[in-house]
């Protein structure tokens, strides 16, 4: 088998595509191209065809994440749930391919959490503990949820979120019965993830 192409790809400047035998095979990175120092007329054997295609895939595979971290950060767990669940990738190669973009800082879910914990803050909606279940959802650790909630969440400032969506409740919700309306606005704060001591504190 012989290398009889290499084109560089117009969608993306690092990839390039190979043909074989004057047949399209598969596109590899520009890393990978010069790692197994691959040029037209190269003779290649089967076990280094499989190779390349298995680096072909996680390289695709790859590009797919980074785009879906595009987005928006995401956690590896969401990573993973994406790649695996809505694109069908075989979960080894997907595992591969996240741990090497934890290696490179790509994926963090330490970073993660923060930026998590401190768009949930600027939203101005949720309490501390909705917060604390959402990252669980996402796979994120206790002991990181724990140290990013620390670190970003003031106590003062989810009483004051607390007292501002009262006066909101208060004036949306139409109920002539005191008792009853405290307990709507109860059950919304505590839907919200703030603290139920606090909540009948401010109340």
């Amino acid at each position: 088998m012989q290398i009889t192409s290499i084109v560089q790809q117009k969608r993306n400047e690092d990839n390039v595509n190979l043909f074989l035998d004057n047949k399209f095979w598969c596109s590899i990175s520009k890393d990978t191209l010069l790692e197994f120092q691959l040029h037209k007329g190269k003779t290649i054997t089967q076990d280094q065809k499989q190779e390349l295609e298995k680096l072909s895939s996680e390289n695709f595979i790859k590009e797919k994440a980074l785009k879906y971290i595009f987005i928006r950060p995401r956690s590896k767990k969401e990573l993973y749930d994406y790649l695996v669940y809505k694109k069908d990738f075989e979960k080894e190669s997907v595992e591969i391919v996240l741990t090497k973009l934890e290696s490179k800082g790509t994926v963090n879910d330490t970073e993660f959490a923060k930026w998590f914990v401190s768009q949930r803050l600027i939203s101005n909606k949720y309490g501390e503990q909705r917060i604390r279940n959402d990252l669980i959802k996402k796979g994120i650790s206790k002991n990181l949820i724990d140290i990013s909630l620390k670190e970003l969440v003031k106590k003062d400032d989810q009483i004051e979120k607390i007292k501002e969506l009262i006066k909101k409740f208060e004036k949306e919700i139409k109920e002539e019965d005191v008792y009853k309306k405290k307990q709507k606005i109860t059950r919304r704060l505590l839907s919200r993830g703030f603290s139920y001591d606090d909540i009948k504190k401010e109340l």
